[in-house]
């Protein structure tokens, strides 16, 4: 795999990327600043303090609409934002995989579904593995019965430990393998057919520890690079919110803060699609191709 190209590839498309970011962060600033102007909430948090000391609450009129109306945007749009990256994931890696460079075109609707299909999925994966830990507990609580051999319950644990750490691994791997299915083959629902994807993991597990320690080193890149930003940006941020008196000057700050930080985890993203995008390539997963691969 080729750690520089997925490094330098969200760079080629560095206009796109921030706007993706300007959207986001406008989105979420509206409804939060809807939150801070729908109520004093100054003078509401000087009363908590004299409260505190005094055992007096003034009183104070309930929130209004617009109070509500931020939450549920806020929410709203923090979901939604979630769901459609997810999505417009899957899209870079087709677009990767089509041999493109730049990031593709952003189509909404489609990048909602698949969004939606990747976290249904990621919940389908997660009810799917619940028999698994039911058998594993009930042989534990078989076998260190008092009426078991004794030694055997933690002879068990051991067995079980040992198993699952492969099979934990492969059971995760196998998600990123649907993932991938989806973008090469176009079917949402190669999401969904676990023993297929699991039965690539297993078949090419030396790839995917290489996509997963590439992944890791992407991450610990961009940690760096998020704390080296985060830094500087403390003290841009220190200029606008002053003595933390001017709810407005605190939104400015946040946003300030929220556009650097926010870059820098969508180029991740986008950098690990790419990896994937990789993985996909080096084990023959390819755009328009099926085959039938090994399960369990």
């Amino acid at each position: 795999m080729d750690l520089s190209s997925a490094l330098s590839y969200p760079f080629k498309s560095i206009p796109k990327v921030l706007t993706i970011v300007l959207v986001i962060t406008i989105s979420i600033a509206f409804f939060i600043a809807l939150l801070f102007n729908s109520y004093d909430w100054i003078a509401y948090f000087e009363a908590l303090e004299i409260y505190s000391q005094y055992e007096y609450m003034p009183q104070f009129d309930p929130p209004g609409s617009e109070f509500f109306i931020g939450i549920l945007g806020l929410f709203v749009v923090l979901l939604g934002q979630g769901v459609w990256l997810s999505g417009y994931g899957i899209s870079v890696i087709r677009h990767v995989l089509e041999g493109f460079e730049n990031l593709p075109a952003i189509k909404f609707g489609q990048n909602m579904m698949d969004g939606l299909a990747v976290i249904f999925a990621s919940i389908w994966y997660g009810i799917a593995i619940l028999p698994v830990f039911f058998l594993f507990f009930f042989l534990m609580g078989l076998f260190a019965s008092p009426y078991g051999e004794p030694g055997l319950g933690v002879l068990m644990f051991c067995i079980g430990f040992i198993v699952a750490i492969p099979f934990g691994f492969l059971y995760m791997w196998s998600f990123i393998v649907g993932m991938v299915r989806c973008a090469a083959e176009g079917k949402r629902g190669a999401m969904f057919e676990i023993p297929t994807n699991f039965g690539i993991a297993r078949r090419d597990w030396k790839t995917m520890v290489s996509l997963f320690a590439y992944q890791i080193l992407v991450a610990i890149i961009f940690w760096f690079a998020s704390q080296a930003i985060s830094f500087v940006l403390q003290f841009v941020a220190l200029l606008f919110v002053g003595d933390g008196t001017n709810l407005n000057s605190m939104l400015i700050a946040f946003v300030v803060f929220m556009l650097g930080t926010l870059t820098v985890s969508i180029i991740q993203q986008f950098s690990n699609m790419h990896l994937m995008a990789q993985f996909a390539y080096n084990t023959g997963i390819m755009v328009g191709y099926e085959d039938e691969f090994d399960r369990f």
